[in-house]
């Protein structure tokens, strides 16, 4: 209107002053973009310190944790994770934390921003906080914008831990690991809010040494203490790099044949080689199939044969007997070739035959039994025939008469 106005295209309209407009606030009313401004990076250490709290995921780590919660130091970038089992350990958490650093700079967590979540507004936390002077900072409900470092870091983790577990093709159980050696190389990575410095140089004031890192996932052979091993045994355990010792000295392994975490300072790693490699080793290939179970039928007896059945067969087949559990007293089983009859018949011709199994052959205990009679019979009668090879027409109607299926 005020355009309109401004053309005088509204005769006799002197003032355009439009009031508040309540309906136009209910209908169009949108959030406050979320700046940057006043957001300048502190100078001391722990002024600051953001944090967060990602989960749950829907696998267990191989420590039976579904959490894990960061504490990001505002002046040097430097980020802590520690995986937890549920929201509530936090608290307990962000006290061993605080002792930590604490003790390690001789400076005191001055201010702590997090999210509007249930673990940072219990009365245990907040009275924490506020008998050390620590100022709380949370953010409005359901704006995690306003916790955007912290939450952008989580992002950041997150995304490189299943880069890397995937790459290595790990079990879902070792996601805690894969984030814990993500963080661990965040650390000691150019960070851009330091303008290409390094957040563990930041924080300890000194270089980082990066001689001792390796390929997440990779073959790692641990040796094997004298104390431990007898002296025939090998010297080494095949195990996964899986991390770093953190507070500890050594690596921390994944010993797949027993399924444990060790921990060993005195390891040869094949880094050109990961852990999916090994399935590769043994003609093993993952793919996804879909799979029936049979099972066999409980009622294991066969029904009486009352007319001759005619079989025709090589000489190395065997009759088996399994699960029946009962039998006619005589069976016919009718053969075209005589050779195989006296095979069958005569114990002498066995080993004069390259057929060896025959001397074990089912035939002839079934034979001295009583239970089989065999006949011979013509070539061109054997109804064995459309089972065994091509015939025409006329023969198949022949043979399909002889076992009555016309």
């Amino acid at each position: 209107m005020k355009i309109l106005h401004s053309k005088n295209a509204l005769p006799g309209m002197k003032n355009i002053q439009l009031d508040f407009c309540e309906g136009c606030v209910y209908g169009k009313q949108k959030r406050v973009s979320f700046r940057r401004d006043g957001k300048e990076k502190k100078i001391e250490r722990l002024e600051l310190v953001h944090t967060d709290v990602c989960g749950p995921t829907t696998v267990k780590s191989f420590g039976g944790n579904f959490y894990f919660v960061s504490f990001i130091d505002d002046a040097s970038r430097k980020t802590w994770i520690y995986a937890i089992k549920q929201k509530s350990d936090v608290y307990h958490t962000f006290k061993k934390w605080k002792a930590l650093v604490e003790n390690e700079t001789g400076n005191k967590v001055k201010c702590l921003k997090s999210d509007n979540g249930g673990e940072y507004r219990n009365g245990g936390f907040q009275e924490y906080c506020s008998n050390n002077g620590i100022r709380l900072i949370r953010t409005v409900k359901r704006t995690p914008q306003e916790n955007g470092l912290a939450e952008r870091m989580n992002r950041t983790i997150m995304e490189r831990a299943r880069c890397m577990r995937i790459h290595a093709d790990l079990p879902l159980q070792f996601w805690a690991a894969a984030v814990d050696t993500a963080v661990y190389l965040i650390n000691r990575s150019p960070a851009s809010a330091l303008h290409g410095g390094i957040p563990e140089e930041e924080w300890l004031g000194k270089p980082v040494n990066y001689s001792f890192l390796k390929v997440f996932g990779c073959i790692a052979y641990a040796h094997i203490d004298k104390e431990e091993r007898k002296k025939l045994d090998s010297k080494s355990q095949k195990c996964v790099f899986i991390g770093y010792g953190g507070d500890e000295y050594g690596y921390r392994l994944w010993d797949y044949e027993h399924n444990k975490i060790i921990r060993s300072r005195d390891v040869i790693f094949d880094e050109s080689r990961l852990y999916k490699h090994r399935l590769q080793e043994h003609g093993i290939e993952k793919e996804n199939k879909e799979y029936m179970e049979l099972d066999e039928p409980e009622d294991g007896q066969v029904p009486r044969i009352e007319k001759p059945a005619d079989l025709d067969e090589t000489t190395d087949t065997e009759i088996r007997a399994g699960d029946q559990q009962q039998m006619p007293e005589t069976l016919n089983l009718r053969r075209s070739s005589r050779s195989a009859i006296h095979l069958a018949k005569n114990s002498a011709f066995h080993s004069r035959t390259k057929h060896i199994q025959l001397r074990y052959h089912f035939i002839r205990s079934l034979l001295e039994d009583g239970q089989l009679n065999l006949e011979k019979i013509e070539g061109n009668k054997n109804p064995a025939d459309m089972l065994t090879k091509v015939v025409d027409r006329q023969k198949l109607s022949l043979c399909s008469t002889l076992i009555s299926l016309r």
